[in-house]
């Protein structure tokens, strides 16, 4: 597969955090949602604004705003679409006050000083959405939705005591996509024996579950494990018979695309990096001095963090192109384009105000950007 990047388009630049991005294609129009704040953090709180495109004038696109989804109280993050024939929904998270804290100390900074509430929104015309709707329980993260025959299925993650850390993986089914049900766990966070089979789940805390669906029977999900990117495959009905591979890759997935042959994987890739850079590149073994001192060892500064483009065939994932990106960046979308072998992805990233690109929140700005792909196959 020979990919390449036509066109890279800056479509949001205030100075501000602008982050969490989600890209689709709905009734002949291409539309952007993310979150924009003054900071990463969750306070001062953050709103969803959604930016669309007609499509004309592909080497200078005109993004303009279609819509800003935001909660009174809350701040809102991680928008997700999920396009229909009817509607475009939106799946996005709220943190909010605990109810002890409404009426007095409002959002905390701590994630879990705070309630997580999926919510969800929707447009029938593209420019007016309705209120945002409350759905799952509490602290279960809604993160990707596929569409079933009944309706749609939606994979959570559980927001633990410690941080985001979670402590399961769960599904949830619904028919009207306002109204959802519990439909099963893909991921417990332990490991036990069933059947004389011992089944083991990948290490780390599992969290941002993005589905898809390799065929009419299979149903697979690319988790966030900190310490690499897991897969999982199960057969229908995926409420309990999930079989999980831990692959090498430091990514966190953010959008998966079926193109004619394989899958395009988009996310945030994680390269280690170290102040003593020279043993690294040449992976020889520490030796001693002539004088019998050791060498300093490599000290690690951080995670270089980049945006990218993978191919995923069944458990294999393999790279094949990085976006210009830095700094806080990756949460990318991805959509068919405008022409067979086009594709769009959009993502956010801080590589214009951070010159060395090691990961870090808190620097307070980050812009959003689209880029085109040509992929030959």
């Amino acid at each position: 597969m020979h990919t390449t990047i036509d066109t890279v388009t800056r479509i949001y630049a205030t100075g501000e955090h602008a982050a969490f991005t989600d890209l689709c294609a709905w009734r002949g129009k291409y539309y952007v949602a993310f979150r924009r704040a003054y900071s990463h953090d969750i306070v001062p709180p953050g709103e969803i604004a959604v930016l669309t495109w007609d499509g004309t004038q592909p080497k200078r696109p005109h993004w303009q705003p279609c819509g800003v989804i935001s909660h009174p109280h809350g701040d809102c993050r991680d928008p997700k679409f999920f396009a229909t024939r009817h509607a475009l929904y939106l799946l996005c998270g709220v943190y909010l006050p605990m109810p002890s804290h409404e009426m007095t100390a409002g959002l905390s900074p701590l994630a879990t000083d705070n309630l997580l509430i999926t919510h969800i929104t929707f447009t029938t015309d593209g420019e007016h959405w309705a209120s945002l709707q409350p759905i799952l329980r509490p602290n279960y993260w809604g993160w990707s939705m596929v569409p079933t025959r009944a309706g749609a299925l939606l994979a959570s993650y559980h927001v633990g005591t410690d941080g985001e850390r979670t402590s399961s993986i769960a599904l949830w089914s619904s028919v009207n996509l306002l109204r959802w049900q519990s439909y099963g766990t893909i991921y417990d966070g332990a490991s036990y024996t069933k059947d004389a089979q011992d089944y083991r789940y990948p290490s780390g805390q599992p969290s941002e579950p993005v589905l898809y669906i390799p065929d009419q029977q299979r149903l697979a999900c690319c988790l966030r494990t900190e310490n690499s990117m897991a897969i999982g495959i199960s057969l229908a009905p995926h409420q309990d018979n999930w079989r999980w591979w831990n692959t090498k890759e430091m990514i966190h997935s953010s959008a998966i695309l079926a193109t004619e042959h394989s899958w395009l994987l988009s996310g945030r890739a994680l390269t280690p990096v170290y102040a003593n850079t020279t043993q690294r590149r040449t992976g020889r073994a520490a030796t001693a001095s002539p004088r019998g001192r050791m060498p300093d060892m490599p000290s690690f500064l951080g995670y270089q963090s980049t945006t990218a483009l993978w191919t995923l065939n069944g458990q294999y994932v393999e790279p094949l192109l990085t976006f210009p990106s830095g700094g806080d960046t990756g949460y990318a979308g991805l959509c068919y384009g405008r022409k067979p072998g086009e594709y769009y992805c959009s993502y956010y990233s801080q590589h214009n105000y951070d010159a060395n690109g090691i990961h870090q929140a808190s620097l307070p700005s980050a812009d959003i950007y689209v880029a085109t792909i040509h992929v030959e196959e």
